[in-house]
């Protein structure tokens, strides 16, 4: 399995970002099942959306909404009060990273489903000991 971040998507959909290229090649890897399942969760794609529509306009962001919310590869998995609070306690200990709270949630969710891969370009994620696709 493989956790997608929200740099991943932006890497993937914005032509001019500096990861694009990596981003491409790793989409094709995926499309060929190199890592198994795509993961994500609905906080991450709020921070896609958000993102993408401030970097690239809102018709980008709708489309790619679109794209995901019709896939039948992407998995998106929805943060509960349970994830939360675990999340809480990843952010409220780590007190000396400047990890988002959305991280957080990321990082439980990787946790709880044994995934170790994230296709990222957050060094955040190689913190915690994931293993970084991408960089």
């Amino acid at each position: 399995m493989i956790f997608l971040d929200t740099g991943a998507f932006h890497a993937m959909y914005v032509k001019n970002d500096k990861y694009h290229d990596s981003a491409i090649r790793i989409k094709r890897e995926m499309a060929i099942n190199k890592y198994g399942a795509a993961i994500t969760t609905n906080y991450i794609l709020n921070e896609t959306f958000t993102l993408l529509r401030s970097s690239v306009g809102i018709i980008q962001s709708i489309k790619l909404g679109e794209l995901i919310r019709n896939s039948k590869i992407l998995h998106v998995i929805w943060i509960d009060d349970v994830i939360e609070e675990k999340a809480w306690r990843i952010f409220s200990t780590y007190r000396d990273r400047t990890f988002s709270f959305t991280d957080c949630t990321s990082f439980v969710v990787m946790q709880d489903m044994t995934i170790q891969n994230a296709f990222t370009y957050d060094l955040h994620f190689s913190q915690m000991k994931f293993i970084v696709i991408g960089q």
